[in-house]
């Protein structure tokens, strides 16, 4: 079974790869993405990396990779890889729900869960209903999940911290503090440690300069203001933001588009 299925909003995408077929560099890329990524892991092994920590990867998991969370994916290329994708914008759903969903934990063993089968519903689905009607059932099909995801018991996997202590100082700070950061020398007067040697990290583990790093946070968590109606002109002094024009040139080159209310 394989499909990929492309909404104005979200996103669903069945594939599988055969051993020995897998391309580890596209996968061993660290990014991130501005909407919610479901990725449930059918078949294979590997390790998923999400900023400092690492967890096992093993059939039956799903994965909660929440927007602007730089992470990748360390597949084994010695065995078959096989996953279903779900991408979504949290505009889509009620107030109450994004709430919920911002709560959960990366990653889940949903193996013998009712979770698990709602998942694998979407190939029925697919193969049955009428392509006039698809992204209606999918749609509603997402908030059950979800719904199922927020509330019902699940077995969460123990995290491993990444040991580089550097890298967990200089993270640590960056999240904890990224509204009120303006300059790179921010970031070296409080973690004490020299541009040249936090930008060599930026790029080593997060594939990101340290700045780029901090605003595209920074207009992330801007977008999440501007959905629930507050106006631009509001929300760039709430992101740390001196003025507008700064605010609205970064907003762009992270999301493609001017920062705008949208309703769906």
């Amino acid at each position: 079974m394989a499909y990929d299925i492309r909404f104005e909003n979200f996103t669903f995408k069945h594939s599988s790869n055969k051993k020995g077929t897998i391309d580890p560099t596209r996968l061993n890329k660290e990014h991130f993405h501005k909407e919610y990524e479901l990725l449930y892991f059918a078949k294979g092994q590997g390790t998923f990396y999400i900023e400092q920590k690492k967890y096992p990867l093993l059939p039956h998991q799903l994965l909660v990779i929440k927007p602007g969370s730089y992470h990748h994916l360390d597949i084994c290329t010695d065995s078959d890889y096989e996953r279903v994708v779900i991408r979504f914008n949290a505009n889509i759903l009620s107030p109450e729900l994004a709430a919920d969903l911002i709560k959960t934990e990366s990653i889940y063993n949903i193996a013998g869960f009712r979770l698990e089968n709602e998942i694998e519903h979407f190939d029925f689905f697919y193969e049955v209903i009428p392509e006039k009607t698809i992204q209606q059932v999918f749609y509603h099909q997402l908030h059950i999940i979800l719904l199922m995801l927020t509330t019902f018991p699940k077995q969460n996997i123990p995290q491993i911290v990444l040991h580089d202590n550097d890298f967990i100082k200089l993270m640590n700070y960056l999240d904890s503090n990224i509204l009120s950061i303006t300059s790179i020398k921010d970031i070296c007067n409080a973690v004490g440690m020299s541009e040249a040697k936090i930008q060599r990290i930026m790029k080593e583990r997060m594939n990101t300069a340290a700045m780029k790093y901090v605003n595209t946070k920074k207009c992330i968590q801007a977008s999440n203001f501007i959905q629930q109606g507050i106006p631009a002109s509001k929300v760039y002094p709430l992101c740390g933001y001196a003025d507008y024009t700064t605010f609205y040139r970064n907003f762009i080159r992270v999301f493609g588009h001017a920062p705008v209310f949208s309703r769906n």
